[in-house]
């Protein structure tokens, strides 16, 4: 919600994308992070009221490719910024470099569990497995859900096939998901937020896996080789609970 896009009013007409455009340019211009990185240097975007949404939205773009190399672009104070995403997680607000650097508050989690320690002579006993991450946020924030899916992607056990780093990613996305009814606008409101849906993308192999609120079930698309006049298809999906 703090995003606020440059003025481009003097900026030269070959050099202006516009917000919504970004992602087409970028995935059809480009092969590699480092490629992006570099064109980004030389365009200025603005925003605009998107129809379907009928807002001008605010958002920002985390973007990966095969390598693991991963960049964040945020547009803050009317600036484009450009941030290497070296943690490889990204949420919403506040900007990325606050995210890394409130990370330095949870350095004492880890992944061992507490043993028993003595107080006043008294020996106390941990209450089961996970103390480790005693102190780890639950909320449903996106400072919180930054650390949580840093911290358990960094302790996760290393997938060897891409089978496995499929589901370790789902089970990672399981940490953040939000339940209907859980987040909500206000004590009257009808509005609510939930997870619509979760996408985890095979860059290696050329693999898209999805889910929705009500299917848990892993749907999966490989990506075509696409020509000129080839048909479009579609896939029902049923994001919603109601």
């Amino acid at each position: 919600p703090n995003a606020k896009y440059p003025d481009i009013s003097d900026k030269p007409d070959d050099t202006i994308l516009g917000l919504m455009e970004l992602p087409y340019w970028l995935l059809g211009n480009f092969a590699t992070v480092a490629e992006a990185r570099q064109a980004l240097k030389s365009v200025n975007v603005y925003s605009y009221v998107v129809p379907f949404l009928k807002e001008v939205p605010t958002i920002h773009f985390p973007i990966h490719d095969a390598t693991g190399d991963s960049i964040v672009i945020e547009f803050i104070d009317g600036e484009m910024h450009i941030w290497d995403n070296e943690v490889g997680v990204c949420t919403n607000s506040p900007s990325y470099p606050w995210h890394t650097t409130n990370l330095r508050n949870y350095i004492n989690l880890n992944a061992l569990n507490a043993g028993k320690t003595t107080l006043d002579g008294s020996v106390l006993q941990q209450t089961g497995q996970g103390t480790g991450m005693l102190g780890i946020p639950g909320d449903w924030t996106p400072p919180s859900r930054f650390v949580r899916i840093a911290l358990f992607k960094d302790f996760l056990t290393q997938p060897k096939t891409a089978a496995k780093g499929i589901n370790a990613a789902l089970h990672l996305l399981n940490t953040v998901d939000f339940p209907f009814g859980d987040v909500r606008e206000g004590e009257k409101s009808s509005t609510f937020d939930y997870t619509q849906w979760a996408v985890v993308k095979d860059l290696t192999h050329k693999k898209l896996y999805f889910r929705t609120y009500d299917d848990l079930n892993t749907r999966t698309f490989e990506s075509p080789t696409l020509s000129d006049g080839a048909p479009r298809t579609s896939t029902p999906s049923s994001p919603s609970p109601r």
